[in-house]
């Protein structure tokens, strides 16, 4: 597959949903070992847990940065 190797990728075969080994080639692509025979094949890219961090991260700075401007403005108004 043409897709460069990253911790994260799964591999399922559907429709059992069976975890099928990921690995990488010598070029540093996907490799997956697929048996034989007709099947269809899931390839996933989970997040790790520094992109969850960085989610959650950027949720919580949105949800900061709009309390603040709320309360600028709150203040504005009640003292102005």
């Amino acid at each position: 597959m043409h897709q460069f190797y990253y911790p994260e990728w799964t591999a399922k075969i559907k429709p059992s949903l069976q975890t099928i080994p990921v690995a990488f080639s010598q070029a540093g692509l996907l490799e997956i070992l697929v048996p034989e025979g007709i099947h269809d094949v899931v390839v996933k890219l989970e997040m790790g847990t520094e992109e969850k961090i960085g989610v959650i991260l950027t949720v919580l700075s949105v949800i900061i940065a709009c309390l603040g401007a709320f309360l600028i403005r709150y203040f504005e108004l009640k003292y102005n």
